[in-house]
């Protein structure tokens, strides 16, 4: 059985995304924080070190203008990256990355600029092997707090993130991937919206 490790296993997202992967037929170890510190040595390096898969959802929640808490989330995934020899790696982005873009209603700020680097460090990470795949999932809203943001076209239902989950973990060509998870509402999603339903956008 291929064994997926989870950072960030007891978030909303982490939650769901194990419950995809142990329907798929995974073997998942759950690394939860701050159970598994993520930014110092502990099993969680075994762990990492021994997985087939790697998805990686752990992070600090963080003001966007919180500098600190965004180089915190940043050196977990390079950590992580250190120890992960694996062939998939799969890591949670967000539409922060292009704010303006989304119609969002906050500017450019270093949550975005994490994301983005995160992406960066992750593509290069894949490039090592030619035989790796990398896929960024740029995940719009979800949760209580979704209707907050005020932008319905940015809410994810659970049934949107687990079809989107699913058909990337079946994925299997190299390269590196970037999917918008986002919902199906509103005029200025129409552009990113698949033909073949509400699986995200593969670019």
């Amino acid at each position: 059985m291929t064994l997926t490790a989870i950072t960030g296993a007891s978030g909303r997202i982490g939650r769901r995304v194990e419950a995809v992967a142990r329907a798929a037929g995974m073997t998942v170890q759950p690394l939860s924080l701050p159970t598994h510190d993520l930014l110092h040595s502990g099993e969680w390096q075994g762990v990492v070190a021994s997985a087939d898969v790697l998805i990686h959802l752990a992070g600090i929640v963080e003001n966007g203008a919180d500098v600190a808490s965004a180089q915190a989330s940043l050196n977990m995934l390079v950590n992580v990256l250190g120890w992960f020899q694996g062939r998939r790696l799969i890591i949670a982005s967000s539409l922060a990355v292009e704010p303006e873009r989304f119609g969002l209603p906050y500017r450019f700020n270093y949550y975005g600029a994490r994301c983005l680097a995160s992406e960066a460090f992750s593509r290069a990470w894949g490039e090592c092997r030619p035989t790796r795949r990398v896929d960024v999932l740029r995940f719009g809203q979800f949760g209580a707090r979704s209707s907050d943001i005020g932008h319905a076209a940015t809410w994810l239902s659970a049934d949107m993130l687990d079809a989107t989950v699913g058909a990337v973990l079946c994925a299997e060509l190299p390269g590196f991937h970037v999917r918008y998870v986002v919902g199906s509402a509103g005029p200025f999603m129409g552009h990113l919206r698949p033909p073949h339903g509400p699986q995200g956008d593969d670019i």
